[in-house]
Protein backbone atom coordinates (compact mmCIF):
# COMPACT_ATOMS: atom_id res chain seq x y z
CA UNK A 1 0.00 0.00 0.00
CA UNK A 2 1.22 3.42 -0.83
CA UNK A 3 2.45 5.67 1.75
CA UNK A 4 0.10 8.51 0.66
CA UNK A 5 -3.04 5.77 0.70
CA UNK A 6 -1.94 4.72 4.58
CA UNK A 7 -1.45 8.06 5.73
CA UNK A 8 -5.19 8.87 4.02
CA UNK A 9 -6.57 5.70 5.81
CA UNK A 10 -4.99 6.59 9.21
CA UNK A 11 -6.37 10.29 9.07
CA UNK A 12 -9.93 9.02 8.08
CA UNK A 13 -9.92 6.47 11.39
CA UNK A 14 -9.09 9.20 13.67
CA UNK A 15 -11.20 12.06 11.96
CA UNK A 16 -14.34 8.96 11.99
CA UNK A 17 -14.67 9.21 8.09
CA UNK A 18 -14.39 5.79 8.78
CA UNK A 19 -16.86 3.96 10.66
CA UNK A 20 -16.55 1.03 12.69
CA UNK A 21 -17.23 -2.43 11.65
CA UNK A 22 -21.11 -3.59 10.61
CA UNK A 23 -21.69 0.39 9.71
CA UNK A 24 -20.14 0.96 5.93
CA UNK A 25 -16.76 -0.60 6.95
CA UNK A 26 -14.03 -1.97 4.41
CA UNK A 27 -10.63 -1.47 3.03
CA UNK A 28 -12.18 0.01 0.22
CA UNK A 29 -15.21 2.07 1.29
CA UNK A 30 -14.84 5.71 3.00
CA UNK A 31 -18.28 6.95 4.47
CA UNK A 32 -19.81 9.73 6.69
CA UNK A 33 -22.25 10.10 8.69
CA UNK A 34 -24.81 12.92 8.70
CA UNK A 35 -24.84 14.49 12.50
CA UNK A 36 -27.65 16.45 13.47
CA UNK A 37 -27.83 19.99 15.11
CA UNK A 38 -27.21 20.04 18.45
CA UNK A 39 -30.86 20.34 20.08
CA UNK A 40 -32.76 19.66 17.12
CA UNK A 41 -34.77 16.03 17.42
CA UNK A 42 -34.66 13.49 13.86
CA UNK A 43 -37.79 15.43 13.02
CA UNK A 44 -36.99 18.98 13.16
CA UNK A 45 -33.29 18.10 11.76
CA UNK A 46 -34.84 16.77 8.74
CA UNK A 47 -37.41 19.73 8.18
CA UNK A 48 -34.65 22.15 8.48
CA UNK A 49 -32.53 20.45 5.48
CA UNK A 50 -36.22 20.21 3.10
CA UNK A 51 -36.91 23.67 4.18
CA UNK A 52 -33.27 24.78 2.76
CA UNK A 53 -34.10 23.98 -0.56
CA UNK A 54 -36.21 26.73 -1.21
CA UNK A 55 -37.12 26.92 -4.99
CA UNK A 56 -34.93 30.08 -5.02
CA UNK A 57 -32.09 27.83 -4.02
CA UNK A 58 -33.52 24.76 -6.17
CA UNK A 59 -33.08 26.99 -9.31
CA UNK A 60 -30.09 28.18 -8.50
CA UNK A 61 -28.42 24.98 -8.05
CA UNK A 62 -25.70 23.89 -10.61
CA UNK A 63 -25.25 20.63 -12.42
CA UNK A 64 -22.50 18.46 -11.82
CA UNK A 65 -20.90 16.19 -14.33
CA UNK A 66 -17.31 16.75 -15.27
CA UNK A 67 -15.64 17.26 -18.66
CA UNK A 68 -12.41 15.89 -19.10
CA UNK A 69 -10.67 18.21 -21.58
CA UNK A 70 -7.49 15.70 -21.57
CA UNK A 71 -6.13 13.18 -19.32
CA UNK A 72 -3.81 15.03 -17.17
CA UNK A 73 -3.17 13.67 -13.47
CA UNK A 74 -6.64 11.76 -13.27
CA UNK A 75 -5.38 8.01 -13.00
CA UNK A 76 -7.40 5.57 -14.09
CA UNK A 77 -6.73 1.97 -12.56
CA UNK A 78 -7.14 -1.70 -14.13
CA UNK A 79 -9.44 -3.54 -11.46
CA UNK A 80 -10.63 -6.48 -12.67
CA UNK A 81 -9.69 -9.51 -14.90
CA UNK A 82 -10.42 -9.51 -18.96
CA UNK A 83 -12.56 -12.57 -18.40
CA UNK A 84 -15.32 -12.08 -15.68
CA UNK A 85 -19.12 -12.51 -16.61
CA UNK A 86 -21.91 -10.43 -15.72
CA UNK A 87 -23.42 -11.32 -12.25
CA UNK A 88 -26.48 -9.99 -10.88
CA UNK A 89 -25.69 -8.72 -7.34
CA UNK A 90 -29.08 -7.76 -6.32
CA UNK A 91 -31.87 -8.27 -8.39
CA UNK A 92 -34.99 -5.40 -9.04
CA UNK A 93 -38.26 -5.17 -7.27
CA UNK A 94 -41.25 -3.47 -7.68
CA UNK A 95 -44.20 -3.38 -4.97
CA UNK A 96 -47.41 -4.69 -5.43
CA UNK A 97 -49.02 -1.40 -5.79
CA UNK A 98 -46.03 0.91 -7.36
CA UNK A 99 -46.66 3.36 -9.43
CA UNK A 100 -44.46 3.52 -12.38
CA UNK A 101 -45.82 6.18 -14.76
CA UNK A 102 -42.70 8.23 -13.53
CA UNK A 103 -40.11 6.28 -13.13
CA UNK A 104 -39.98 6.43 -9.36
CA UNK A 105 -37.00 4.78 -9.03
CA UNK A 106 -34.97 7.78 -10.57
CA UNK A 107 -34.59 11.19 -9.03
CA UNK A 108 -33.14 14.34 -8.92
CA UNK A 109 -30.38 15.22 -5.73
CA UNK A 110 -29.08 18.70 -4.39
CA UNK A 111 -26.52 19.03 -2.12
CA UNK A 112 -23.85 22.32 -1.81
CA UNK A 113 -20.06 21.65 -1.92
CA UNK A 114 -18.95 24.99 0.37
CA UNK A 115 -21.77 27.92 -0.05
CA UNK A 116 -22.67 26.44 -4.02
CA UNK A 117 -25.44 24.42 -4.92
CA UNK A 118 -25.75 21.94 -7.00
CA UNK A 119 -27.71 19.13 -8.41
CA UNK A 120 -27.14 15.03 -9.39
CA UNK A 121 -29.17 12.46 -10.57
CA UNK A 122 -29.24 9.15 -8.63
CA UNK A 123 -31.78 6.00 -8.34
CA UNK A 124 -33.32 4.20 -5.59
CA UNK A 125 -32.11 0.45 -5.08
CA UNK A 126 -33.25 -2.50 -3.57
CA UNK A 127 -31.24 -3.17 -0.70
CA UNK A 128 -31.70 -4.76 3.16
CA UNK A 129 -31.94 -1.23 4.60
CA UNK A 130 -34.70 0.24 2.21
CA UNK A 131 -33.09 3.62 2.56
CA UNK A 132 -30.31 3.12 -0.08
CA UNK A 133 -29.44 6.08 -3.47
CA UNK A 134 -26.82 5.24 -6.06
CA UNK A 135 -25.22 7.92 -7.17
CA UNK A 136 -21.77 9.24 -8.86
CA UNK A 137 -18.82 9.12 -6.47
CA UNK A 138 -18.17 12.83 -7.59
CA UNK A 139 -21.72 14.11 -6.39
CA UNK A 140 -20.93 12.84 -2.24
CA UNK A 141 -17.49 14.08 -2.40
CA UNK A 142 -15.63 16.68 -4.09
CA UNK A 143 -11.59 15.43 -4.78
CA UNK A 144 -10.90 19.03 -5.50
CA UNK A 145 -11.43 20.68 -1.75
CA UNK A 146 -11.68 17.50 -0.27
CA UNK A 147 -14.61 17.73 1.06
CA UNK A 148 -18.47 16.33 1.68
CA UNK A 149 -21.28 17.02 0.17
CA UNK A 150 -23.90 18.50 2.75
CA UNK A 151 -27.61 18.94 2.59
CA UNK A 152 -27.96 16.61 0.42
CA UNK A 153 -31.43 15.64 0.12
CA UNK A 154 -33.10 13.21 -2.96
CA UNK A 155 -36.74 13.72 -4.78
CA UNK A 156 -37.69 10.45 -6.08
CA UNK A 157 -39.35 10.92 -9.92
CA UNK A 158 -38.93 15.13 -9.33
CA UNK A 159 -40.76 17.00 -12.41
CA UNK A 160 -40.91 20.70 -11.79
CA UNK A 161 -40.74 20.91 -8.09
CA UNK A 162 -43.51 18.51 -7.95
CA UNK A 163 -42.19 15.55 -5.51
CA UNK A 164 -44.77 13.00 -5.78
CA UNK A 165 -42.91 10.52 -3.20
CA UNK A 166 -41.81 13.27 -1.26
CA UNK A 167 -38.29 14.60 -0.22
CA UNK A 168 -35.65 12.61 1.76
CA UNK A 169 -32.39 13.42 3.50
CA UNK A 170 -29.81 11.52 3.72
CA UNK A 171 -28.11 10.38 6.90
CA UNK A 172 -24.37 8.54 5.71
CA UNK A 173 -22.94 9.38 2.55
CA UNK A 174 -20.44 6.46 1.02
CA UNK A 175 -17.86 6.32 -1.73
CA UNK A 176 -15.17 4.49 -2.24
CA UNK A 177 -11.43 4.61 -1.20
CA UNK A 178 -9.72 5.30 -4.52
CA UNK A 179 -12.51 7.73 -5.74
CA UNK A 180 -11.52 10.06 -2.67
CA UNK A 181 -8.29 9.62 -2.60
CA UNK A 182 -7.39 9.73 -6.06
CA UNK A 183 -10.34 10.94 -7.92
CA UNK A 184 -9.89 7.81 -9.90
CA UNK A 185 -12.90 7.35 -12.70
CA UNK A 186 -12.95 3.95 -12.37
CA UNK A 187 -14.25 4.11 -9.29
CA UNK A 188 -16.33 7.34 -9.52
CA UNK A 189 -19.98 5.73 -7.20
CA UNK A 190 -21.25 5.96 -4.29
CA UNK A 191 -24.72 5.72 -2.20
CA UNK A 192 -26.78 8.08 -0.15
CA UNK A 193 -27.92 6.29 2.84
CA UNK A 194 -31.13 8.40 3.34
CA UNK A 195 -33.35 8.66 6.32
CA UNK A 196 -37.34 7.17 6.87
CA UNK A 197 -39.36 10.36 6.14
CA UNK A 198 -41.47 11.89 8.73
CA UNK A 199 -44.08 8.72 8.91
CA UNK A 200 -41.05 6.32 9.47
CA UNK A 201 -41.71 5.47 5.81
CA UNK A 202 -38.33 3.86 4.20
CA UNK A 203 -37.35 5.61 0.62
CA UNK A 204 -37.60 1.99 -1.42
CA UNK A 205 -41.56 1.56 0.39
CA UNK A 206 -42.30 5.43 -0.46
CA UNK A 207 -40.97 4.93 -4.15
CA UNK A 208 -42.69 1.25 -4.32
CA UNK A 209 -39.21 0.00 -6.29
CA UNK A 210 -36.08 -0.87 -5.92
CA UNK A 211 -33.30 -0.93 -8.96
CA UNK A 212 -31.08 -4.00 -9.13
CA UNK A 213 -27.54 -4.00 -9.89
CA UNK A 214 -25.17 -6.20 -12.59
CA UNK A 215 -21.37 -6.71 -11.93
CA UNK A 216 -19.41 -6.82 -14.75
CA UNK A 217 -20.11 -4.44 -17.34
CA UNK A 218 -21.82 -6.30 -20.09
CA UNK A 219 -20.94 -4.58 -23.36
CA UNK A 220 -22.90 -4.55 -27.00
CA UNK A 221 -26.21 -4.48 -24.41
CA UNK A 222 -28.94 -2.21 -24.85
CA UNK A 223 -29.23 0.25 -22.30
CA UNK A 224 -31.44 3.15 -20.84
CA UNK A 225 -29.82 5.41 -19.28
CA UNK A 226 -32.19 8.12 -17.08
CA UNK A 227 -31.17 11.54 -15.22
CA UNK A 228 -31.72 15.24 -14.63
CA UNK A 229 -29.30 16.88 -17.59
CA UNK A 230 -29.20 20.46 -17.86
CA UNK A 231 -30.05 20.67 -21.57
CA UNK A 232 -34.03 19.46 -21.12
CA UNK A 233 -35.46 22.36 -19.08
CA UNK A 234 -32.32 23.27 -16.91
CA UNK A 235 -33.02 19.80 -15.51
CA UNK A 236 -36.29 19.90 -14.09
CA UNK A 237 -37.44 17.04 -15.91
CA UNK A 238 -36.05 14.09 -16.40
CA UNK A 239 -34.02 12.51 -19.59
CA UNK A 240 -33.49 9.43 -21.52
CA UNK A 241 -31.59 8.14 -23.92
CA UNK A 242 -30.81 4.04 -25.19
CA UNK A 243 -27.99 3.02 -27.21
CA UNK A 244 -25.73 -0.53 -26.79
CA UNK A 245 -22.80 0.06 -24.44
CA UNK A 246 -19.36 -0.17 -25.64
CA UNK A 247 -15.90 -0.04 -25.36
CA UNK A 248 -14.38 3.57 -24.84
CA UNK A 249 -12.82 4.52 -28.07
CA UNK A 250 -12.33 7.43 -30.25
CA UNK A 251 -13.07 7.41 -34.00
CA UNK A 252 -13.99 4.04 -33.20
CA UNK A 253 -10.93 3.03 -32.23
CA UNK A 254 -10.24 1.71 -28.72
CA UNK A 255 -6.27 1.45 -28.81
CA UNK A 256 -6.82 5.57 -29.04
CA UNK A 257 -8.95 5.98 -26.07
CA UNK A 258 -6.54 3.94 -23.87
CA UNK A 259 -3.70 5.99 -24.88
CA UNK A 260 -5.07 9.13 -23.78
CA UNK A 261 -6.92 7.19 -20.47
CA UNK A 262 -4.92 3.90 -19.91
CA UNK A 263 -6.56 1.39 -17.88
CA UNK A 264 -9.93 3.36 -17.64
CA UNK A 265 -12.69 0.32 -16.56
CA UNK A 266 -15.72 2.02 -18.05
CA UNK A 267 -18.37 1.47 -20.80
CA UNK A 268 -19.58 4.14 -23.08
CA UNK A 269 -22.32 4.93 -24.83
CA UNK A 270 -23.66 7.71 -27.55
CA UNK A 271 -25.83 9.84 -25.29
CA UNK A 272 -26.96 13.47 -25.30
CA UNK A 273 -27.60 14.14 -21.35
CA UNK A 274 -25.28 16.55 -20.13
CA UNK A 275 -25.02 17.67 -16.82
CA UNK A 276 -26.56 17.19 -13.77
CA UNK A 277 -26.93 13.93 -15.25
CA UNK A 278 -24.21 12.13 -12.97
CA UNK A 279 -24.87 9.61 -10.99
CA UNK A 280 -28.11 8.62 -12.92
CA UNK A 281 -28.71 5.01 -13.58
CA UNK A 282 -27.14 3.09 -16.95
CA UNK A 283 -30.17 0.19 -17.18
CA UNK A 284 -30.15 -2.94 -18.77
CA UNK A 285 -32.89 -5.80 -19.10
CA UNK A 286 -34.91 -3.06 -19.04
CA UNK A 287 -38.86 -3.48 -18.82
CA UNK A 288 -40.85 -0.20 -19.53
CA UNK A 289 -44.25 -1.74 -18.38
CA UNK A 290 -43.16 -1.92 -15.28
CA UNK A 291 -39.77 0.58 -15.03
CA UNK A 292 -37.39 -2.06 -13.76
CA UNK A 293 -33.79 -3.07 -14.38
CA UNK A 294 -30.40 -3.50 -13.19
CA UNK A 295 -27.71 -0.99 -13.01
CA UNK A 296 -24.54 -1.60 -14.80
CA UNK A 297 -23.18 1.50 -14.31
CA UNK A 298 -23.87 5.39 -13.43
CA UNK A 299 -23.37 8.26 -15.28
CA UNK A 300 -19.62 9.83 -14.55
CA UNK A 301 -18.65 12.17 -17.10
CA UNK A 302 -18.08 13.16 -20.58
CA UNK A 303 -14.46 13.99 -22.33
CA UNK A 304 -13.96 16.69 -25.80
CA UNK A 305 -11.62 13.41 -26.86
CA UNK A 306 -15.24 11.63 -28.18
CA UNK A 307 -18.07 14.26 -28.13
CA UNK A 308 -21.55 12.86 -27.97
CA UNK A 309 -20.35 10.00 -26.09
CA UNK A 310 -20.58 9.38 -22.01
CA UNK A 311 -18.68 7.09 -19.53
CA UNK A 312 -19.80 4.57 -16.66
CA UNK A 313 -17.42 2.92 -14.82
CA UNK A 314 -18.15 -0.97 -14.45
CA UNK A 315 -19.48 -2.17 -11.19
CA UNK A 316 -16.93 -5.00 -10.22
CA UNK A 317 -16.82 -6.84 -7.35
CA UNK A 318 -13.47 -4.69 -6.27
CA UNK A 319 -16.01 -1.76 -5.86
CA UNK A 320 -19.62 -1.79 -5.80
CA UNK A 321 -19.69 -5.42 -4.94
CA UNK A 322 -17.95 -4.46 -2.00
CA UNK A 323 -19.72 -0.88 -0.88
CA UNK A 324 -23.10 -2.63 -1.31
CA UNK A 325 -21.90 -5.87 0.85
CA UNK A 326 -20.77 -3.40 3.56
CA UNK A 327 -23.73 -0.55 3.33
CA UNK A 328 -26.79 -2.15 2.46
CA UNK A 329 -28.19 -2.92 5.85
CA UNK A 330 -26.56 0.53 7.16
Amino acid sequence: MALSTLCLLLFLSLTGVINGAGNCSGSNTVSMDVNMLRGFTQEEYQKSIIDYWTPERIASARPMQPKIIRNGNIPFVKNHEDNEIERILTPSTILPDARVSTSPCVGRAFFTYGSLTYWCSGSVINASNMDTVLTAGHCVFNTTSKEWAKNFIFIPAYNNNSRPYGTFTARKLVTTLQWMSNANFSHDMAFAIMSPDGTGTHIQQKAGCGLGLLLNCPLNVNTNVYGYGEQTNNGETISTCAAKTQTPSILGLPFLFSIFTPNYDGSQITCNLEGGSSGGPWLQQYNATTMSGVIMGVMSFETTLAPGSRYAACFRQGNMGQLYANCQSA
